[in-house]
């Protein structure tokens, strides 16, 4: 299987239950107003633009082969679902572990989960609250190791998290020195200061403003197609049940496609040259969320001369179907994906641009534009 930049192996894991507990607060005097530290703002991504959703993890499907007992019922913001415990037992929380196959420098994660301590589970100085660590390793060594100490954070941002729920967000850049086929791994570890509760966990890749090329020109469409009406395309399904619109559908099931073709042709008869840049704009919709990277339908752009591929490059598309923040699921939705094809390539060179969806989940898609410049 050819993935974009990650194949993805997800950590098993374990949970737990938890009352949110109601804090009173008491309007301070003027002799003591002085000392409060009102909250502050969260850094924003200033500088970045989001890319993709690596993993998210909500914690409410229980592991088949894990420990279950960490896996805990919780009442958080009155919604039903699960929450994992980690503790000086569990140390270490679920997570990503991933493999890099296009290294770059100029992207970087964002990490962020919510977390919560019970007074009463305290143990030794208040401080201790647990550590996000991201690791990089290349076969047996550990070529980067980050520590980022959630408690440094909570002084940081004027926050606290005992008998209180709170959003944690922790940005880490990739080292200059990570090269294809490094391992990346993210997680929470808690060796001290007892249970400690974990919920929502979301790692989202981010890449520099400056590090995506811009050119100078406008993109000019190319082609527009609209599923929605009957075609002798047989690369496509009508669907009439799935609100009530007919759409394609790209799903890896008997009697469906795994492949949607959305443009196919020889460089020689192209206005799409070598050096061009080629964005792709999808009108889709999903029923389910995914929860790593690895589950998400690509958008391919491919060039082959003699039936060989000399390029290749496949973007995810339920990955990059996220608003505010939040998997956009049973709504339609913008999905764009761009592509700077290499200087080299032939007139008899073969451009394709195609869906491929190898899970069991349907991609429904209604309208695609091709664009260049």
């Amino acid at each position: 299987m050819k993935s974009n930049l990650f194949s993805l192996i997800v950590y098993r894991g374990i949970l737990l239950s938890t009352f949110l507990a109601l804090i009173s607060c008491q309007v301070p005097s003027e002799s003591t107003s002085s000392a409060i530290q009102l909250p502050i703002p969260v850094d924003t991504a200033k500088g970045l633009d989001f890319d993709c959703l690596i993993y998210e993890n909500d914690f409410n499907q229980l592991p088949a082969d894990g420990d279950v007992d960490a896996y805990l019922q919780s009442n958080k913001d009155a919604l039903p679902g699960f929450v994992f415990r980690i503790d000086n037992i569990r140390q270490f929380s679920p997570g990503l572990q991933a493999f890099v196959k296009t290294p770059s420098n100029q992207q970087c994660f964002r990490i962020s989960m919510d977390l919560y301590k019970a007074a009463d589970d305290i143990l030794g100085y208040e401080n201790t609250k647990g550590t996000v660590v991201v690791s990089w390793h290349r076969q047996d060594s550990t070529i980067s190791y980050q520590q980022y100490p959630v408690v440094d954070w909570l002084k940081q941002y004027h926050r606290h998290l005992v008998n209180h729920w709170e959003n944690i967000v922790i940005w880490s850049d990739v080292p200059d020195s990570i090269i294809a086929g490094d391992q990346l791994k993210v997680y929470l570890y808690n060796p001290y200061g007892g249970p400690l509760l974990m919920d929502n966990l979301k790692i989202e890749r981010w890449i520099r403003k400056e590090a995506q090329q811009t050119l100078s020109s406008e993109f000019k469409t190319l082609l527009q197609r609209d599923f929605v009406k009957a075609s002798a395309d047989r690369e496509w399904l009508q669907d009439s049940s799935y609100q009530n619109l007919k759409s394609a559908v790209v799903v890896n099931q008997p009697k469906a496609y795994s492949f949607l073709t959305i443009y196919t042709q020889l460089l020689s008869d192209s206005t799409i040259q070598g050096g061009h840049e080629i964005k792709v704009s999808l009108v889709a919709n999903r029923a389910e969320k995914i929860r790593f990277y690895g589950q998400s339908t690509q958008l391919v752009v491919s060039v082959e001369r003699n039936n060989k591929a000399v390029y290749w490059k496949g973007q995810p598309i339920e990955a990059k179907m996220v608003r505010e923040g939040h998997q956009v699921v049973d709504a339609w939705i913008d999905v764009k994906g761009s592509f700077v094809l290499p200087n080299n390539l032939q007139r008899g060179d073969v451009l394709k641009v195609y869906l491929w969806n190898q899970q069991l989940r349907p991609l429904f898609v209604k309208r695609a534009v091709l664009s260049v410049r």
